[in-house]
C-alpha cells in the first residue's frame, strides 16, 4: 500500500512540475557539444524559456511528455518512497531507540531510488525525446519527431530491443543513489529536528511542508551534475548516438 499511496501523491505532484522539467530539458541541452563562442542562445533563463516555447510551440507544449513523465512517478518515486517507508516502519534504518542512523538510512534510500529509477528508465527515456522535441526556430539536441508515448517506445524497441528501451540505465545509477538518499534523510533528519526543538508542535502540516522544501533543495542541488548528464545521454539518436 506503500508503493501505491506514494506513486499516487508523486503522480499529483508531477502533474503542476512538469512544465519546469519541460524548461530543464530544453536548457540543459543548449549547446551540446558547441563551442562557447559559437552557441546560439535560445533559452536565457526560466522566464525566458517559458515565453520561447508558449510563442512558438503554444501554451500546452509546456506540458510535452505528461505521459510518460506521470509513469515516471508513479513507478520511480511508488517504489522509493515505498522501500523506504517499508525500511523505517520495520526498523531497518534506525537504532534501537527508534532514531535514524545515518549510514543506515543513506543505504536504504539509496538502493529503493536506485530500483525506482531503473525500473522507471523507459519512461524516462521517452519523456526526454518528447520534452526535448520543439519548433525549429528553437531547437536544441537531436529532435526524434514521435507521435506520442506508446509509438515512441515501441520506435524504440524496434530499433533496440529492450535494451535501447534501458539505455542509459547504468548510468542512472549514482543520479538514482545520490537523489533518493539526499532527499528521503534530509526531510527526515529535518522532521525529527523541528520535533525534538517543538517547533510548529500542533501544526504537523507545516513541519512536513518545511521539510519536504528542505529535500527538495537538497535533492536538485546534489542531482544537477547527473541531470545534465543524463538528459543528454537519453536524447541521443538511438542508432548513431549523436
Amino acid at each position: 500500500m506503500d508503493f501505491i499511496i506514494g506513486g499516487m501523491a508523486a503522480v499529483c505532484a508531477g502533474f503542476f512540475t512538469n512544465p519546469l522539467e519541460v524548461i530543464k530539458i530544453r536548457m540543459q541541452l543548449q549547446g551540446e557539444l558547441q563551442k562557447k563562442n559559437k552557441q546560439v542562445i535560445h533559452y536565457r533563463n526560466i522566464l525566458h524559456t517559458s515565453y520561447q516555447i508558449i510563442k512558438h510551440e503554444g501554451i500546452f507544449a509546456l506540458q510535452k511528455g505528461i505521459v510518460p513523465a506521470l509513469w515516471v512517478q508513479l513507478i520511480m518515486n511508488g517504489s522509493r518512497l515505498g522501500f523506504y517507508d517499508y525500511g523505517l516502519t520495520h526498523g531497518f534504518c534506525n537504532d534501537y531507540n527508534g532514531n535514524p542512523v545515518f549510514l543506515k538510512s543513506i543505504v536504504i534510500s539509496g538502493f529503493g531510488g536506485v530500483m525506482g529509477h531503473y525500473l522507471s528508465n523507459p519512461f524516462y527515456l521517452i519523456k526526454t525525446h518528447l520534452q526535448s522535441e520543439s519548433a525549429k526556430a528553437i531547437a536544441v539536441g537531436y529532435q526524434h519527431h514521435y507521435e506520442g508515448t506508446w509509438k515512441a517506445l515501441t520506435n524504440v524497441y524496434s530499433k533496440g530491443g529492450f535494451r535501447g528501451l534501458f539505455r542509459g540505465g547504468v548510468a542512472v545509477i549514482p543520479r538514482a543513489f545520490v537523489a533518493s538518499s539526499s532527499q528521503l534523510m534530509s526531510f527526515v533528519y529535518c522532521k525529527e529536528w523541528l520535533h525534538q526543538k517543538n517547533y510548529f508542535k500542533e501544526h504537523p502540516v507545516i513541519t512536513c511542508f518545511i521539510s519536504s522544501m528542505i529535500g527538495g533543495i537538497a535533492i536538485s542541488v546534489m542531482t544537477a551534475p547527473f541531470d545534465l548528464i543524463l538528459v543528454r545521454l537519453y536524447n541521443q539518436d538511438t542508432l548513431t548516438r549523436e
